[in-house]
């Protein structure tokens, strides 16, 4: 699991350098068959079949990208089996996708393109492999990501950075990252490499690790880990606070650290603590002392992948059904701030679908739309 971010940048790589187009599928355990088939809608007083993310691939010859093949339910995933094998696939409409050696022959069905192709991501423990459906399984091709060793990482740190940090410091915080027995994420040590060159008389290079995720125990950055003031240059100091918000020197350090992780390129960062101590009212103050348009998005344990993005909804004057943005697209359609409260909820397959949007700055749609989030878009 900590390397699906590098799992995630190498396939969107190869798919830059050789030009394809992708349809980007993540999986969740709420993935139903309709989701890789057809979705009915209803439109103009009648029923419709849209395609979703599979049957485009296939029809345009995209590269059909599967992100978390683990995570989805062990009956769904096999209904691609035939489209991977023969290229055949019967939709819900009637109408089947057939090879393009068939349909050249019997001129019938819909032609699967030559270029269509399939990648799959996964993240699999030792004898985790037998929860996949072993025809499933015999479809593909396994590459093993396996972690980058020590050197390497220390000569890819070494060119990404600007080389603000000395070379001790560079070298102990790679031998750090090194120690880890789960593995390091190349492009999340990058980001510590970049936040340690901003504020290394502020924190120690064990603390940048953890502010991005790369320790044992979970630990995260925190006020304690300051050993001086934070100092911002991108974002301008912060101006008048929210009203009946009191500011202390605990929630100002809380606050410059937010900020000192939005200049490192981070486009979400996590607040946590225990029940009732005003996390969503620090993020508020913050939002409104920087001048951003902040919106909530309050979540719950029965959301899916899909109703964090847009939920479904009744036009009230034709009775079609449509697709409304939440606020976490909203804030990254326009370049806003969001809040998602209590993030902790939520299924971990369920938080990873988002993990295009904070990376990659992508967006794709439940309603097989598309765009790239603004820059200034931000999430707390």
């Amino acid at each position: 699991p900590s390397l699906a971010r590098d799992r995630r940048h190498l396939v969107l790589l190869y798919a830059s350098l050789l030009g394809r187009e992708i349809e980007w599928m993540s999986i969740s355990k709420d993935t139903s068959e309709a989701d890789l088939k057809q979705r009915k809608e209803i439109s103009n007083n009648g029923t419709k079949y849209v395609n979703q993310a599979p049957v485009r691939a296939a029809i345009h010859g995209r590269l059909l990208i599967l992100d978390g093949l683990e995570k989805s339910e062990r009956n769904v995933m096999p209904t691609l089996n035939n489209l991977l094998e023969n290229r055949e696939l019967p939709l819900d409409d009637g109408s089947m996708l057939v090879s393009p050696d068939v349909y050249d022959v019997h001129k019938i069905g819909i032609s699967v393109h030559p270029d269509f192709r399939v990648a799959a991501l996964a993240s699999l423990s030792d004898g985790e492999s037998a929860a996949l459906d072993p025809p499933l399984r015999s479809r593909f091709q396994a590459r093993l990501a396996s972690a980058v060793n020590v050197g390497d990482m220390l000569v890819s740190t070494s060119a990404r950075s600007s080389g603000k940090l000395e070379t001790k410091t560079m070298k102990d915080l790679v031998q750090m990252a090194g120690e880890l027995s789960q593995g390091v994420n190349v492009e999340s040590l990058h980001d510590a490499v970049r936040y340690l060159e901003k504020h290394q008389h502020s924190v120690a290079p064990r603390a940048a690790l953890n502010a991005h995720g790369m320790n044992i125990s979970g630990e995260m950055i925190g006020v304690d880990d300051l050993v001086t003031l934070l100092e911002t240059d991108e974002y301008e100091s912060p101006k008048e606070n929210a009203p009946h918000f009191i500011e202390t020197k605990t929630t100002k350090a809380i606050q410059d650290l937010i900020i000192s992780c939005f200049e490192s390129g981070e486009r979400a960062v996590a607040i946590v603590g225990p029940k009732g101590c005003y996390k969503s009212a620090v993020a508020r103050n913050l939002a409104h002392s920087m001048g951003e348009k902040c919106e909530l998005l309050s979540v719950h344990p029965d959301m899916t992948a899909r109703d964090l993005l847009m939920t479904r909804g009744t036009c009230a004057e034709s009775g079609d059904t449509i697709w409304v943005e939440t606020s976490l697209t909203r804030a990254a359609r326009m370049g806003t701030w969001v809040i998602l409260d209590g993030i902790d909820k939520l299924r971990s397959d369920t938080l990873t679908s988002l993990a295009l949007l904070m990376e990659q700055g992508f967006v794709v749609l439940p309603d097989a739309s598309r765009f790239q989030a603004d820059d200034k878009f931000r999430c707390i």
